[in-house]
């Protein structure tokens, strides 16, 4: 017999308008409930597909007003902002900005800059440039090449697990560390030399917050045996999760086949699973297998070039030279970097000119190599970075400066470099201090009023003063009462005192390596009144780039002056001044002026073409029934239809559109001044105002009359009246009307719809409160078909029921009936 929860077979999904049943029901009435009940709900579930074709309506309307806003906005931003370097709402913008020097010598001068009155002065000489003063090292400080280590082409051992990576989590991020090169070169040999390698790599990388993976992770040894530990003190998880199969073996932390990764290290350690066999770490290779397939990366001039060791027949004592050398001329030009070998096996590389002559400005660079090639225990025994100038971030004796290793300079001692009186005190560390860390405490010092940098082309120190002109000077040394110097220590002297023929230091000498420049002023002769007027006038400036009435004026080169015998410069009467003449700068202004044109008629046309398109209004937004039955192609022509005329008869639009009509009209006596510039308005009324533009008209204008076209463009509207004022101020007024973006009541388009140039308004418009009046309402009647549903659903259910009774009792009196 049939159960009551049986006598209507359904099940319940929902769809856009509530839950439904799926299935056929009413087993006993043969009912298809499903159809019934959606045709018992048809009105309500046709209110909600309404309400979504409204809101679809309004979300598309909003697009269209957007579209139109946001070529205003855009316009405002280009043309009537003061941020914008096309403002043509701003009177500057017109302004007398190129400025032209004339006259014989006019080319000793530039000018540039807004002037009121720039005819009026005149530059009659020019007795000297400004100098910074300034000390500039003129013998070379570096021996102009490369120098490797000596080279082993025998066999040697090398270290198995150089180079090989281990990854670290640390909470919820993965680091990779690489296994540097053994600290005083060669091969690994027990794990107390492992941990400090491997505590080394944790160094080389960061974690943020200034901190390393070092300060999270400690190695050390016990006996043979690696311990790791969590040193964090943010209590994160810390395991090492994966990496070179093989170093873990040859470390113990994995035993076995084992490849499998995850050992959490604890505060209170990680013991690897076994001792480190000594002979794990290093194998014994020849010098061609220690190079096949190697590369040395060399950058010359600029030009980086990566050399690869291929061949292995030639990786051997004899003809390694030679296939080196090959390599370099291949990769750079025959004749540029001669390379020579050494009778203890050392190379040296050295850039030349084709004619065979010392190349002393060139610059070659080790830049990169495979792992063993460079570095500390290598192939070459350099470190990348090695020069044929100095190398800048190395200790000093590695840096390549001459003299360096000779100089007596006391490893702990503290060394004083004096400049300007001033004394910036140096600690020499043999094994730390570098060319860097002393150039940063020269510049750092700022009462020593000086900057120094290292010249790589020129292979030169060169020091100046940040004091402009006659205020600056650099003295190096202690000094006596007359200037001389009295006194370069070792330090002094290695940087900047001058050395014997071989390069080394000379401590008896106190001659520097160069010639300190005094500063000085520029002196320029000017007369500002013309003559008739009051003599002309030398003046005295700290640079050779200075002002005069507004103008900016840069000097580079003397005139006017002589030598009168007696080291005295004397004006030589009668040169021809240079005079200055001030103009707008006519190109930048008709571009700005033909790009707002064009952007203005194109407004014109959106704006009027919006409010002329009429909509179809058989073309509805699709419901989601019509949308199943439809292509994306049918979907997308149609809704193409459905989005036309949406802004048909707009009063917002259609006042928009008239405004800008008359943007570019003058009434009365005024009617022909654009005209007379080039700007024309269209006579075809269908154009809708229109503009064309004569840039002939326009370019003879701003010459002749700068003046009248800023006017035209950029006076004041008289009680907000459109049809008063410039045209830009007029336009100014139409894109606040219509599209302000700040401001407590912003545009009437951005009031509407919204834009994204006003975040606030995108929260808070008129379309954007009706389609959320919008969603409420279905909310309501989605409410309502679910009430509906359900109460049909029970209905149907209670039919099956009686029915089902009904056949029931019918059955019974059929057997009764029959006895």
């Amino acid at each position: 017999m049939a159960t009551i929860s049986s006598l209507t077979s359904t099940s319940s999904s929902s769809n856009a308008y509530g839950s439904q049943s799926k299935g056929i029901g009413g087993l006993v009435s043969g009912l298809n409930t499903d159809e019934l009940i959606d045709g018992m709900t048809a009105s309500t579930r046709s209110k909600i597909a309404k309400q979504k074709q409204n809101k679809t309506l309004l979300s598309w309307k909003t697009d269209a007003y957007r579209a139109i806003s946001d070529k205003l906005v855009s316009f405002a931003n280009s043309y009537t902002s003061y941020s914008s370097g096309t403002n043509l709402y701003s009177a500057n913008f017109y302004s007398r900005s190129v400025i032209t020097p004339s006259g014989s010598n006019s080319k000793y001068v530039t000018a540039s800059g807004s002037v009121t009155g720039g005819q009026q002065f005149t530059v009659n000489g020019i007795k000297q440039l400004a100098q910074d003063a300034n000390f500039t090292t003129t013998e070379t400080l570096s021996d102009n090449y490369i120098q490797t280590e000596a080279v082993n082409f025998g066999n040697e051992d090398i270290s198995t697990i150089l180079g090989k990576a281990f990854i670290v989590q640390y909470g919820d991020k993965q680091y990779t560390a690489f296994m540097p090169p053994k600290e005083g070169g060669g091969p690994y040999t027990n794990a107390e030399e492992v941990a400090k390698g491997m505590n080394k790599a944790l160094e080389n990388v960061d974690i943020g917050g200034n901190k390393t993976l070092a300060s999270v992770m400690n190695v050390t040894a016990d006996g043979e045996t690696l311990n790791f530990k969590n040193t964090s003190e943010a209590g994160n998880a810390l395991k090492i999760v994966n990496g070179d199969a093989e170093l873990f073996k040859s470390l113990g932390i994995i035993s076995g086949s084992s490849t499998i990764m995850d050992k959490s290290i604890t505060s209170a350690g990680l013991n690897a699973l076994a001792e480190i066999n000594p002979d794990d770490l290093k194998k014994e290779t020849t010098f061609a297998e220690r190079m096949k397939g190697k590369s040395l990366s060399f950058e010359y001039n600029g030009t980086r070039k990566v050399i690869t060791f291929n061949d292995e027949t030639k990786l051997n004592e004899t003809d390694f030279k030679n296939y080196l050398q090959d390599e370099l001329d291949t990769a750079f030009g025959k004749g540029r970097i001669q390379l020579t070998k050494g009778s203890d096996n050392t190379f040296q590389f050295k850039t030349v000119l084709p004619s065979g002559a010392e190349d002393k400005s060139s610059v070659l660079y080790v830049s990169s190599s495979s792992i063993g090639i460079t570095g500390e225990g290598s192939v070459f025994g350099i470190e990348n970075g090695s020069s044929n100038k100095l190398n800048l971030t190395t200790t000093l004796d590695k840096s390549g400066l001459k003299g360096a290793e000779t100089a007596g300079l006391v490893d702990g001692n503290e060394y004083e470099i004096t400049i300007n009186g001033e004394s910036i005190k140096i600690k020499y560390e043999k094994d730390k201090t570098s060319l860097k860390d002393i150039i940063d405490a020269i510049n750092s010092n700022k009462n020593a009023d000086v900057n120094i940098s290292y010249q790589t082309n020129s292979d030169s120190f060169s020091i100046v003063s940040t004091q402009n002109g006659a205020s600056g000077s650099v003295k190096i040394g202690a000094r006596d009462g007359d200037g001389n110097i009295t006194q370069l220590n070792e330090l002094e002297q290695l940087l900047f005192g001058k050395r014997k023929a071989d390069g080394t230091i000379d401590s008896s000498n106190k001659e520097l390596n160069g010639k300190e420049v005094k500063g000085q002023d520029a002196i320029i002769l000017v007369d500002f009144d013309g003559e008739g007027g009051a003599d002309a006038t030398e003046i005295s400036r700290s640079t050779n780039s200075f002002n005069l009435n507004g103008m900016k004026i840069v000097a580079n080169g003397t005139f006017g002056y002589q030598d009168n015998g007696s080291g005295v410069m004397e004006y030589v009467g009668g040169t021809e001044g240079i005079k200055f003449s001030a103009g707008v700068d006519t190109e930048k202004v008709i571009k700005a002026i033909k790009s707002m044109i064009d952007e203005y008629n194109t407004l014109v046309e959106d704006s009027n073409a919006a409010i002329k398109e009429k909509r179809d209004r058989t073309y509805t937004p699709l419901t989601d029934e019509q949308r199943k039955d439809m292509s994306e192609s049918e979907i997308t022509a149609w809704e193409k239809k459905a989005k036309a005329g949406l802004l048909f008869g707009d009063s917002d639009i259609s006042s928009l559109a008239n405004d800008l009509r008359f943007v570019f009209m003058k009434t009365g006596t005024e009617s022909n001044q654009l005209s007379d510039i080039g700007i024309t308005v269209s006579s075809n009324w269908a154009d809708n105002g229109k503009i064309t533009l004569d840039e002939t008209k326009l370019k003879n204008a701003l010459q002749d009359d700068p003046e009248r076209v800023k006017d035209l463009f950029t006076e004041d509207l008289k009680d907000n009246n459109l049809m008063t004022g410039g045209v830009m101020s007029r336009m100014k007024a139409i894109t606040d009307k219509y599209a302000a973006t700040v401001g407590a009541t912003k545009g009437k388009l951005i009031e509407k719809a919204g834009n994204v140039k006003s975040p606030s308004s995108m929260l808070k418009n008129a379309l954007l409160t009706e389609m959320n009046d919008i969603d409420k309402t279905i909310k309501k009647y989605e409410t309502k078909l679910k009430t509906e549903r359900t109460r049909y659903q029970n209905q149907f259910t209670r039919l099956e029921v009686v029915m089902q009774k009904m056949n029931t009792q019918s059955g019974w009196l059929s057997q009764y009936s029959g006895q």
